[in-house]
């Protein structure tokens, strides 16, 4: 099953080149997702009934034209697999005239509500969903991230209100804010064509963490590491090309 949603791309959405940002695209499509959801079952409206509510743990997107001010986007998404433990969500996304410009995947897991802990979707959700077979990345699965061996940048993030989530913990998008604190302003004013994000531990409101930034020559990516204040718990890494 496969749904689609278009989105205008307005004011709050663009950056300084009047291009959509990488924020404002990924929350495009994380409503798309929610869409999805809602239309069969498992939406935010249902976990009172549920009990059962998704959690991203990684992204992968690439975009092969950026999506400029006052365009309207065309995205569609289904679900790609259902698995014990992990569930993928593929992405396309269309402009105006029907062209291809970005694709992306994502990893989730199933949290019980009451637990608060992951749990194995039963055979009800997986029928719900109605998994395709199309994959939008010649991967089976999303793989880890590694750390880089030494960073060139440090900066220290208080985590406020407006940062937190529906589930009381720092949302998937705001550690994008927090990575892009470290990046240099050579770095920062670039435009990015592939993004990764890889989120290992939640964070709370009220807490600081750093963020820390080193260019891998290897990957020929700009790397950020979001860890915990006194860098002994790894929060997030997010990779830049």
């Amino acid at each position: 099953m496969k749904i689609e949603h278009e989105f205008y791309v307005g004011l709050k959405d663009i950056d300084h080149n009047n291009k959509l940002t990488i924020k404002a695209f990924m929350s495009f499509l994380e409503d798309a997702g929610g869409i999805h959801s809602d239309l069969v079952g498992y939406g935010l409206y249902d976990v009172a009934k549920t009990k059962l509510n998704w959690m991203i743990i990684s992204w992968k997107i690439k975009f092969f034209e950026k999506p400029m001010y006052n365009e309207t986007i065309k995205v569609v998404t289904w679900s790609k697999s259902i698995q014990r433990l992990y569930s993928y969500r593929d992405f396309e996304v269309y402009n105006a005239k029907g062209d291809l410009i970005a694709i992306a995947s994502s990893k989730w897991v199933l949290i019980n509500m009451e637990t608060k802990s992951i749990t194995s979707p039963d055979e009800k959700l997986i029928d719900a969903y109605k998994s395709e077979e199309d994959s939008v990345m010649d991967i089976k699965e999303l793989g880890k991230l590694s750390e880089p061996n030494n960073y060139t940048n440090v900066v220290e993030n208080n985590i406020t209100r407006e940062m937190i989530d529906i589930n009381n913990h720092v949302h998937n998008l705001s550690y994008l804010d927090i990575g892009y604190s470290a990046l240099p302003d050579e770095v920062y004013y670039s435009d990015f064509n592939e993004i990764e994000i890889m989120y290992k531990k939640e964070i709370k409101f009220g807490e600081k963490v750093k963020a820390l930034y080193a260019y891998s020559e290897e990957e020929n990516a700009q790397i950020v590491a979001i860890k915990s204040e006194d860098e002994s718990v790894l929060h997030a890494i997010i990779k830049l090309k």
